[in-house]
């Protein structure tokens, strides 16, 4: 696992491969390391990239002056690919904002990798 400081805090991620990345994250309380089987079948076509969201994992816990929200977990998603990607694109179809303090953040500007569809072979 790697780390990076996300707001003054660490934050652990997975990543492996290379290619168009692909971005797994885990549910309840597991970690990026539940993806570990699932990211060597994919990386030889992909750039695998799965964080431990706050509180779990490696990942410092929470400790904002709200409530953590959804939209405080995908803030820390976005840190990891701008991080680790070096070119814009999108990733979904859907635009998706998240508000920060000091302004907004949109996911169909910033994210990167090729948008992905069920006919990709």
């Amino acid at each position: 696992m790697a780390e990076l400081s996300i707001e003054g805090r660490r934050v652990f991620y997975f990543e492996c491969g290379s290619g168009a990345p692909v971005v797994l994250l885990h549910a309840g309380a597991g970690s990026g390391k539940q993806w570990l089987k699932t990211a060597r079948l994919l990386e030889a076509r992909f750039q695998v990239i799965a964080p431990d969201l706050w509180g779990f994992g490696g990942t410092e816990k929470w400790s904002g002056e709200h409530e953590l929200t959804h939209d405080d977990q995908a803030l820390l998603v976005v840190g990891v690919i701008e991080h680790l990607c070096k070119e814009p694109s999108t990733l979904s179809d859907t635009p998706t904002e998240v508000r920060r303090p000091y302004g907004s953040y949109s996911r169909k500007e910033s994210s990167c990798g090729p948008r992905f569809s069920s006919s990709r072979s």
